[in-house]
């Protein structure tokens, strides 16, 4: 902590769930490269009317069964890449060495279930404040509802003007 109780940094808190098939597991919130990249796959799903925030595991399957060849290949490798990312116990590797699991040694509901979960960022899992008591996702989101971000200025801002050499 600094000198003035602000800019706390701590570990990523972990926490214990239960995959489809009964499995207990123990995960954290992706990193931020994952979690950005997760934005692209999230809108994949939007596109498709779905929520992953409510959407079933069979209803997340029936739309990944319907992409196509090539967005379920990305889809899948991506998914391999969050699963060893968030999951804590059991570890995974993306290059196991004997004995070790790697993502596609999972059961096929519990490898999206959790891949899913990891992408959306657990929204269930509580967060951690400053001073030791649990809020909602739901509730230190920064941002209002049905606001996008854009690539394009307002009206109001100035054009950034190239340097004259």
């Amino acid at each position: 902590m600094s000198e003035n109780g602000t800019n706390v940094w701590r570990k990523r808190v972990n926490t214990s769930i239960t995959c489809p098939s009964g499995k207990k597991v123990i995960v954290r919130r992706a990193g931020p490269e994952i979690a950005l990249k997760s934005g692209k796959i999230l809108r994949m799903f939007e596109k498709r009317d779905i929520d992953l925030t409510k959407a079933s595991v069979e209803k997340q399957l029936e739309v990944i069964e319907s992409l196509t060849d090539e967005e379920l290949a990305d889809l899948t490798a991506f998914a391999r890449v969050v699963l060893v990312s968030v999951m804590v116990d059991p570890p995974l590797s993306l290059k196991p060495k004997d004995g070790q699991l790697e993502p596609d040694d999972l059961p096929l509901g519990d490898f999206w279930f959790l891949a899913m979960g990891g992408m959306n960022g657990w929204p269930s899992m509580p967060v951690k404040l400053a001073d030791g008591e649990e809020t909602t996702v739901a509730a230190v989101e920064t941002f209002p509802a049905g606001q996008a971000s854009g690539d394009g200025a307002g009206s109001n801002s100035e054009q950034v003007q190239p340097a004259a050499v």
